[in-house]
């Protein structure tokens, strides 16, 4: 005689150990299957980030020279060039140009490495600003605050001091590598790396990095060479 819960059903209401164990396998392979294509969903998504930093800094490159142009403003930076000015935080040897409401430090007629990562729109460590007066118009402006070489989330940070450090906290870091060898010339770059991935170390292979390289324009034996960009991608 069947008890009144065996007649509707009520004896097996769950599944069984061996039941349970088949679907967590099953789930286990999927995940392994699907593991990859997430991953390469990421990387594929940091490595177009990096890109599309690239490509807005090329298009404000073009913004800024026709301005400084336009301006005449000190397009040389350095007293390497005849009659030009050394590089003043306060903008006094016209060295800066305003994109919004920051005054960006130029150097011939380009972005300064140390502005970079005030053009990109992105959640940058190191993006604060100071007030200055513009010591050739006498107007309060805010200019990139370049901070400390050897201080962690800087401008001026510098690569070297990284060691193993992992980029964290913010989406992007940043840091600085002062003599960096770009297409046989040493240039003055700075480095935003991605979230969860390492600081540049020197002598690292570039095949296990992740970032995008800006270079500043440089003046050698006479000639103006432009910003120079570059994606290292292969370790994203």
């Amino acid at each position: 005689m069947l008890h009144n819960y065996e007649r509707h059903g009520y004896g097996r209401n769950g599944f069984t150990l061996i039941e349970l164990v088949v679907v967590i396998v099953i789930l286990g392979i999927l995940a392994a299957a699907a593991a990859p294509k997430f991953v390469s969903l990421r990387s594929d998504a940091i490595i177009a980030t990096l890109k599309n930093m690239e490509g807005s800094i090329r298009e404000a490159n073009s913004m800024v020279y026709a301005k400084a142009i336009i301006n005449n403003v000190n397009t040389s930076y350095t007293d390497k060039l005849p009659g030009s000015e050394q590089w003043s935080e306060t903008c006094k040897n016209n060295n800066c140009v305003n994109v919004g409401d920051v005054w960006v430090y130029i150097k011939y007629a380009y972005v300064d490495r140390n502005s970079v990562a005030f053009i990109l729109d992105a959640d940058i460590e190191g993006v604060k600003t100071k007030t200055k007066n513009h010591e050739l118009t006498g107007e309060v402006i805010q200019i990139p605050d370049r901070g400390d070489k050897n201080k962690k989330g800087t401008l001026n940070y510098e690569c070297s001091k990284a060691g193993n450090a992992v980029c964290e906290d913010h989406e992007f870091c940043q840091c600085r590598v002062p003599n960096d060898k770009i297409g046989g010339i040493e240039r003055d770059t700075q480095y935003i790396i991605p979230r969860g991935f390492k600081y540049y170390q020197k002598g690292e292979n570039v095949k296990n990095r992740c970032c995008f390289k800006y270079s500043t324009a440089e003046y050698i034996n006479g000639v103006v060479y432009p910003p120079a960009y570059n994606l290292e991608t292969g370790g994203c």
